[in-house]
């Protein structure tokens, strides 16, 4: 049964995964759930965990949180976390989003996008406290942008001696 499943999970048949699960006793299906959250944590292959964490999204497996929420904190997974947020949104993770919250302005494109929709479908869920810390972390990482932002265009200007061109919002080369 466990053999099938992962079988299915290694041809990334997720539907099929997913019905055959359900067709279970609860016996099995519990089974076969601490397995295939056995292999998310344990796997080195990104296609397999991926189509892991995606099952364990769809069956609204509320036991796959703090896997999950592990998995995307380990440095070794910084370039496969996409799928991991992602998997998060249909689960009980809201208490989780100020731990996973930095990845908002450090993570990829993807990464960040994910954990933007995970904020925004979690928000109402989220502690006010947690909410509170959420805007601290806003806030201050604005202030350093800011601060960033201030300083490329600093340099821009004096040392390359550029002129920004409000009209093409870019900086340009100054006519002398």
């Amino acid at each position: 049964m466990v053999e099938k499943v992962r079988k299915l999970i290694r041809e990334n048949c997720i539907d099929e995964v997913i019905e055959f699960l359900k067709e279970l006793e609860e016996s099995e299906y519990d089974k076969v759930i601490i397995e295939l959250i056995d292999d998310l944590q344990n796997t080195n292959e990104s296609d397999i965990r991926n189509t892991v964490a995606i099952v364990l999204c769809e069956l609204s497996c509320n036991d796959a949180v703090v896997p999950l929420v592990n998995l995307i904190s380990d440095p070794r997974y910084k370039n496969n976390r996409g799928t991991l947020v992602y998997a998060l949104e249909k689960l009980d993770s809201s208490k989780f989003i100020v731990d996973l919250f930095p990845l908002l302005y450090e993570g990829n494109f993807e990464v960040r996008m994910n954990l933007y929709t995970l904020v925004e479908e979690k928000i109402k869920e989220m502690a006010q406290e947690d909410v509170d810390k959420c805007i601290d972390i806003l806030n201050h990482q604005i202030d350093e942008a800011e601060i960033s932002l201030k300083m490329l265009y600093d340099a821009a200007e004096e040392i390359f001696g550029l002129h920004y061109d409000e009209d093409n919002s870019k900086f340009i080369k100054r006519l002398r």
